[in-house]
Formats: structure tokens, sequence, C-alpha cells
């Protein structure tokens, strides 16, 4: 899953937002980690989402020059969220379902927790819906 990156250059320090994710800004001195800074901005913007409780927008179509790549598990948690937004059952109700606590839960809608890939897996299973993993 990759979100469209703009990239706007001002002296040593790229300032750097997203289209899709317009809560998402942050600013790059050259010569640093533009995608772990990338990444951390989203992950940041994204806590807005449950906040409101509104659905976390997809990507957009973007081309691998502009696009920031997101680890599989951020993707499949984005999914997860947007899954139980639409299904609208409490967080309680889809923990008992996937048999574990509330508050284990709760780290499933925390982006910037790393979660395993299967307690992902098994939410989405209890959300009727099953995770593939695609390689490009």
């Amino acid at each position: 899953m990759q979100y469209a990156m703009k990239l706007e250059k001002e002296d040593d320090i790229l300032i750097v937002t997203f289209a899709d994710i317009p809560e998402a800004l942050t600013e790059v001195h050259i010569g640093d980690d533009l995608q772990a800074m990338a990444i951390d901005a989203l992950e940041s913007a994204l806590e807005f989402y449950p906040e409101t409780k509104r659905p976390i927008p997809l990507p957009s179509k973007t081309n691998a020059a502009n696009g920031l790549v997101i680890p599989t598990a951020l993707a499949a948690k984005i999914h997860l969220y947007n899954t139980w937004l639409a299904s609208g059952q409490s967080k309680t109700e889809l923990a008992t379902k996937v048999g574990i606590a509330p508050s284990n839960l709760n780290r499933l809608f925390d982006f910037k927790y790393r979660s395993k890939i299967e307690a992902i897996e098994a939410a989405l299973h209890a959300l009727g819906k099953h995770f593939e993993l695609q390689v490009a």
C-alpha cells in the first residue's frame, strides 16, 4: 500500500504532505531518513481518525516516484479499523469474538504499536474478512 507524498523543498528542508491524509505533515532535513519520518507523520495523523470515528482514506492512485510504501502491518491495521468501523460493532463485541481482552484489542487500533500480523488477521477474521498478502 502506497500513499502519495508531496515534497516541497525550502532551503535544506523537505516539507512532506499527503493528499489522502491531510492531517499528516512533517519537515525532514536533507540527509535525514525521509521514509522513516514520513511513516511516523502518517502514523501520528492516523490517530485522529478513531478519535473522530471517521474511516481512514485509502490511497489514491500513485506512482513509485512519489509514493510512500507503508509497512504491511500498518496497511492491515488501516483495513481492520475501516472494516470494524463499518461493522457497527463495539470494541468489546469484537474483542469477545477474537477471544482477547479489550485492552489488547485497543493495541490493534494503535497505529504506532507494532502488533503481530496474526493478531490483526484474527480480528479481521472475526469481522468476516481475511488477510491476503501480495508481492509486487
